[in-house]
């Protein structure tokens, strides 16, 4: 299970699928965009789908100082509609509800700041750990 896109990437280290949550030219505060969110929400169905992943880890990108600052300001005011991809864009709250419903552990590893939707999915979690600066 080793995917990658321009955004955002996700590896498998034995059973535990990491998830890392890199946005693109706003890579400091991880902004949760429609391409992160279609990242996000289709690695974690294919770890949920994969007998051979047991746990699930969800970080800010490895170069990142932050794990996400929440909704992409740019996309304000913009329709959430199939634009920039074929794929269904999925919401932040199906992202939570996928997280939530999970029958496997996912653990957010959290550095730097956790704000609106990235504090959610924090939330949603089974599992948090941080830093002494988050």
């Amino acid at each position: 299970m080793n995917t990658s896109t321009s955004t955002s990437s996700s590896a498998s280290k034995d059973s535990i699928c990491i998830i890392e949550i890199s946005a693109g030219k706003n890579k400091g505060v991880n902004p949760l965009g429609k391409s992160t969110r279609r990242h996000i929400f289709s690695s974690l169905q294919s770890a949920l789908s994969n007998p051979a992943v047991t746990a699930i880890v969800l970080t800010g990108g490895y170069k990142s100082k932050h794990f996400s600052a929440g909704a992409d300001i740019a996309e304000f005011g913009k329709s959430d509609s199939n634009v920039g991809g074929d794929e269904e864009v999925p919401s932040g709250t199906s992202i939570c509800n996928a997280i939530e419903q999970s029958t496997k552990p996912v653990v957010c590893a959290i550095r730097g700041v956790a704000l609106g939707g990235g504090f959610e999915i924090v939330l949603s979690s089974h599992y948090r750990v941080a830093n002494k600066s988050s």
